[in-house]
């Protein structure tokens, strides 16, 4: 799934990742430096050994370094939902506008009421904001998609985005 950027979106994509070079330069972000100077890419969010990037092109990547792997295009809704809406929080929030609109087949999350963030109770220790953060069930979409269970001989409604 690649998201389309328009070229408001770009500039600001490309001032992120101006200031994060100067990062890299000043020995700021060494976990995350080698996909930063080798790709078109904005680091997003990172810790224990995994790291999410938006590429100026649209990508959306995850990269589990600290297990040796190598980075990995996401293609399922949530989770490119999920480093859009991070992106959101760490300032760029225009670019809540590419995540798809809410289908004919879809309700309003029931955990974030549509706003696509939970506010957090307490702070954690990798956290300590206290702000909101992505909702865990939608991923930041702000809603989700009803399905038919099957089994049992009742229909149940189950949460899903994808």
């Amino acid at each position: 799934m690649l998201l389309q950027f328009d070229e408001r979106m770009l500039k600001s994509l490309r001032q992120r990742r101006d200031e994060q070079l100067a990062e890299v330069h000043a020995g700021r972000l060494p976990a995350v430096e080698d996909l930063l100077v080798a790709d078109e890419v904005i680091w997003v969010r990172s810790g224990f050994g995994n790291a999410s990037f938006l590429g100026l092109d649209g990508r959306a990547i995850f990269w589990n370094y600290g297990d040796g792997y190598g980075p990995e295009v996401l293609t399922d809704l949530q989770g490119v939902a999920c480093v859009v809406a991070w992106a959101a929080e760490g300032g760029l929030s225009e670019l809540l506008e590419v995540l798809p609109k809410m289908p004919s087949n879809a309700k309003t999350c029931r955990q974030c009421n549509g706003s696509r963030w939970m506010r957090k109770k307490k702070r954690t220790v990798q956290d300590q904001s206290g702000g909101p953060q992505v909702c865990h069930l939608c991923h930041g979409l702000g809603w989700t998609v009803t399905e038919q269970s099957v089994g049992h001989g009742a229909a149940d409604d189950a949460d899903s985005t994808g």
